[in-house]
């Protein structure tokens, strides 16, 4: 799986977080404030493929906020 890797914190000694390049792509998205639907259609996914994604990158930084998942992005270096 390609993927990039960054630490959550520099005091933590927990593993990187990785997501994957789909699912940098579509936390980018999010972030433009896209719609799950919008989100699926420039993706070529459907929104419930979106959703799985949001859900698993939820999961991997233990939060279901897209507000939170979009604030580790930009403060993590995911995101531009």
């Amino acid at each position: 799986m390609v993927g990039r890797e960054v630490m959550t914190s520099k005091r933590r000694s927990t593993p990187p977080v990785q997501l994957t390049d789909r699912e940098v792509e579509v936390l980018q998205l999010v972030a433009e404030g896209l719609s799950n639907a919008d989100v699926g259609a420039r993706l070529h996914i459907t929104r419930l493929t979106v959703k799985s994604h949001l859900t698993r990158i939820g999961e991997v930084l233990g939060t279901g906020s897209r507000t939170a998942m979009v604030a580790f992005g930009f403060r993590e270096g995911y995101l531009k």
